[in-house]
């Protein structure tokens, strides 16, 4: 994406003297240098320090007495400067195999920053195939940096972070390092540097106190600077820069603004500086990956907010939003940032016209007799007809003087009228997409038609689900996405019919839809169903009970290895996923409580590797079936604070851990299956969880959790899944809403205040065309930007070093 990759070092260290095919290694002493860190890649010296570098040499054979001639050479400000760079004697003692030396430049000239190289090509000392480096590069610059002090001498400013805020699902959003020290270059005011940003004190508080600063060291390099260029305080921009931080297995990670100076085409995105805080536009900064590679978009929010020592940072947001009228009363609800004294507000018939709401927000400012609010809260609307209105919200400080303004159109529905949603839908086999790729078994044909609605949400559901459970169907309907705008436009005028695949094989769908035309919304229902081809796997059937003909007499015919599978914590689908492979055997008798007992190994995976636990997991054999017991894990060999234990959950709450809540037994040939103890309650989850003590009396959350579980014997497993080693994910304690954890409970969305009657309604109009078989997704320029998404927010692991986030 740079215009000047062709220099970037991994390119120009790929270029090799060509060595004929079958010439042998030469006889040398094996001479290479170390690696050198990214602080030594990149060094800047005060004038008053010595100008002098130290580096470490090496060899492989460590015969004789030696001083190895190298070679260095300069370039800085377009010309060669090579004259002012000297290396000391690179020389090794008989039988010494490592020795250091030092690179002098005390004439290098202020301000100017120098690429240097110092390389041995003398075969006799280097060898020809050497995978270690002949050569070290780093650049290095003489620059007097002045601490910036605020006006009553403070020397700390603050970075409120919104750069790894915007691409990992972190425990904390924009935390703040209220700890850095901000420097300003001597010979050029206004451009900014800040030592270790991204150090363990900041990276531990995007974790929420979850790890110490310590066990953070390893995921932060130092001695890394972050600059800013604010010359033009109406121009602010980052350099492309290392974050020195590593939070993520796609590597260390490099940030920049979108600028032309960062050799970006297209457009530019800069900051801004008034007095003392630093704020960059949404999108306006980029980063790179190390190993993922390619640069996405950060800052999504808007919240990188550098703030220079004995400055603040006024909080002069302002928000409005409007929900649909109900009984002739439109909720518009003000959020207003904590340094707006009040806020000022209007209503207006009709839509108001974008370049006419910046004057208008400046007489509303004016107006001594506008409506205002002073502090947030929800102001009610009420008119004489139905219509669209708009209300322009304007926040004024403590001297009345406007700070922010936000404008919203609603549409307003009278207490006695009504704007009823117009909208049918279908569903049907989807035979006419197998050509374009698409299969019977998992996926079905969708068609809709409405008038005039401003949003639709589509969700083919199951029949059974829909029949047992018409509340948690509803609610993941209204959790969808809404269709794209495309698709709208066709479902305003021709209608849509698409495709809905990633089914069920041999299950019957229905289809669900929402749909709001601005003044109401409504819940509608295909009138017909349709069942996709094919057998359904097993491990997606859902059971009622146990078949009491299957149930052994002996606990030993339970014994044996078994497929685990189950709705997880990070599972999308609400289908069963594999877990792990788990061995049942003898667990001996409990004398005390008289019981018969099995065990079951590796029931928690890598959780329990994770959290240095013992997870064997213990029931009870009675009556052909077996009853889930109180298991203690005991204390975490990773950290000593942490006590895990299973415990059980369902709608009504948590249960544990030492309570036994749920028994399981066959439900076919090799299927074992769960169910409630209790007839009142529905448990459906066992969670690994972690408590703070040995008690086992304060809860601090959980690592994982399996719903509908199901184990399957590995020699009768015939779901077609050959069960293998997942990659290593990530654990966080995570406070569980247990009304979260059943398939019958997802957050619905705010503004939807009521569950209307689902509407039947045959499909009566012809459909114009064939979408296309799987629809693109649109590249962002400039360049190759990318949006990166985030798969399963906060999921968090330490290991040898380094913090792995799944994406």
């Amino acid at each position: 994406m740079l215009a000047v990759m062709a220099s970037l070092p991994f390119l120009a260290s790929c270029v090799q003297d060509l060595v004929e095919k079958g010439e042998p290694e030469n006889d040398s002493y094996g001479v290479y240098f170390g690696t050198l860190t990214a602080a030594q890649k990149s060094v800047e010296f005060d004038p008053a320090e010595k100008a002098e570098l130290t580096f470490t040499a090496f060899r492989t054979v460590e015969d004789d007495e030696i001083t190895v001639p190298v070679v260095v050479s300069a370039t800085g400000a377009g010309k060669d400067a090579s004259s002012l760079f000297s290396a000391s004697a690179v020389k090794f003692n008989d039988g010494q195999k490592e020795t250091t030396f030092t690179v002098s430049f005390p004439e290098a000239e202020l301000g100017t920053t120098y690429s240097v190289s110092v390389s041995c090509k003398d075969e006799k000392y280097v060898k020809i195939y050497s995978q270690t480096p002949t050569s070290i590069s780093f650049k290095v610059t003489r620059v007097k940096w002045n601490l910036v002090k605020g006006p009553n001498g403070e020397e700390y400013g603050s970075w409120k972070d919104d750069i790894m805020s915007s691409l990992f699902g972190l425990p904390v959003l924009f935390p703040v390092n209220d700890k850095i020290k901000i420097y300003e270059r001597d010979d050029k005011k206004g451009f900014y540097r800040i030592p270790n940003v991204y150090n363990p004190y900041m990276v531990a508080k995007f974790f929420g106190g979850q790890y110490s600063e310590k066990e953070i060291e390893e995921n932060c390099t130092p001695g890394l600077y972050a600059y800013i260029d604010a010359t033009n305080p109406d121009k602010v921009w980052l350099p492309v820069q290392e974050s020195g931080v590593v939070i993520s297995n796609e590597g260390y990670i490099t940030y920049a603004s979108m600028c032309q100076e960062n050799g970006f085409s297209g457009s530019s995105s800069y900051g801004t500086m008034t007095n003392g805080v630093i704020k960059f536009p949404q999108k306006s900064i980029l980063v790179d990956f190390s190993v993922a590679g390619g640069w996405y978009y950060a800052n999504k929010s808007g919240n990188l907010v550098i703030v220079m020592p004995g400055c603040k940072d006024n909080d002069y947001s302002l928000s409005i939003a409007t929900d649909l009228s109900n009984n002739g009363v439109t909720p518009v609800e003000i959020e207003m940032g904590a340094d707006l004294a009040k806020t000022k507000y209007k209503f207006y018939e009709g839509k108001v016209a974008a370049a006419d709401i910046p004057f208008e927000a400046l007489a509303i400012s004016r107006d001594e007799e506008a409506a205002f609010v002073e502090e947030s809260g929800v102001v009610d609307a009420s008119f004489e007809k139905t219509g669209v209105y708009t209300v322009i919200a304007v926040g004024v400080d403590a001297k009345g003087e406007m700070q922010a303004y936000k404008s919203a159109e609603f549409s307003y529905v009278a207490a006695d009228d009504e704007v009823p949603v117009v909208l049918s839908c279908g569903i049907g086999s989807a035979a006419k997409y197998v050509p374009q790729g698409y299969n019977t078994d998992n996926t079905v044909e969708v068609y809709v038609y409405g008038e005039d609605l401003v949003e639709v949400k589509l969700a083919a559901v199951k029949l059974t689900d829909m029949i047992t459970n018409q509340k948690g169907c509803i609610q993941t309907l209204l959790q969808t996405k809404s269709v794209d705008a495309k698709t709208l436009e066709l479902i305003n005028t021709t209608g849509y019919a698409g495709p809905v695949t990633g089914l069920l094989p041999g299950t019957e769908y229905i289809l669900l839809a929402y749909a709001s035309n601005g003044y109401e919304e409504d819940l509608f229902m295909s009138e017909e169903s349709i069942s996709t081809t094919g057998d359904p796997l097993p491990i997606y059937q859902q059971f009622e009970d146990v078949d009491e003909e299957l149930l052994p007499e002996t606990k030993d015919k339970y014994y044996g290895s078994y497929n685990l599978y189950a709705v997880n914590g990070e599972n999308k689908t609400g289908l069963r996923d594999y877990i792990c492979t788990v061995k049942i055997s003898d667990g001996g008798y409990d004398e005390a409580n008289k019981i018969d007992l099995v065990k079951v190994e590796n029931f928690w995976g890598e959780v329990a590797d994770y959290y240095a636990v013992d997870a064997t997991t213990y029931f009870a054999f009675s009556g052909g079936v077996l009853i889930q017991r109180p298991n203690f894990y005991g204390q975490s060999g990773k950290n000593p604070a942490y006590y895990a234990a299973l415990m059980t959950f369902c709608d009504a709450g948590s249960f544990g851990p030492g309570e036994s809540t749920m028994y399981g037994g066959y439900v076919i040939d090799g299927y074992i299956s769960f169910f409630s103890r209790y007839s009142n309650y529905d448990f459906n989850t066992m969670a690994f969880y972690i408590f703070g003590d040995a008690e086992y009396s304060t809860t601090l959350g959980t690592a994982e959790y399996y719903e509908q579980l199901l184990l399957v014997d590995a020699t009768k497993d015939d779901n077609g899944i050959v069960p293998a080693p997942k990659s290593k994910k990530a654990h966080t304690l995570t406070k569980v809403d247990y009304t979260l954890l059943s398939g019958s409970a997802f957050t619905t969305k705010e503004r939807v205040k009521r569950e209307p009657t689902i509407k039947v309604y045959t499909p009566d109009f012809k459909v114009v065309g064939t979408p296309a078989a799987k629809p693109a997704n649109a590249k962002v320029v400039p360049g190759e930007i990318k949006e990166k998404t985030v798969a399963e927010p906060g999921k968090i692991q330490i290991k040898n070093g380094l913090v792995a986030i799944s994406r």
